[in-house]
């Protein structure tokens, strides 16, 4: 819309869109039944913040202006996540084990060790 185009033009390519997406079974997790289940539909926005970026207010105030009367969502839930860093990708608190380390096997030896040399 802020190209110059009219929702009325946008809209019968959106609900084509929607349709297609329908017809290819494509479900989200929790698909809601009852009307207790609609109180608790959602939608989540997730976003990387960006210094130039949309602020989530702006997003929040898109998504009423236009989306909110065609979609079925009671809430909506807009969450942003810092960028990857130089520290990301140069530290690492993950811990892996050897590929060769069977961790089972190992378990096995500990028990058989501290049954044999009770403390």
């Amino acid at each position: 819309m802020n190209r110059g185009h009219r929702l009325e033009n946008l809209t019968p390519i959106l609900n084509q869109a929607a349709r297609s997406l329908d017809d290819q079974l494509i479900r989200t997790p929790h698909n809601p039944t009852t009307d207790s289940d609609q109180e608790n539909n959602a939608l989540f926005i997730h976003k990387t913040y960006h210094p130039n970026g949309l602020q989530s207010h702006h997003v929040r105030e898109i998504y009423d202006n236009t989306l909110k009367p065609y979609l079925p969502f009671k809430k909506m839930t807009i969450t942003i996540s810092r960028p990857t860093n130089l520290r990301d990708l140069l530290t690492s608190a993950k811990l892996r084990a050897p590929v060769y380390l069977n961790v089972q096997e190992l378990i096995n030896i500990l028990k058989h060790k501290s049954q044999q040399n009770p403390i």
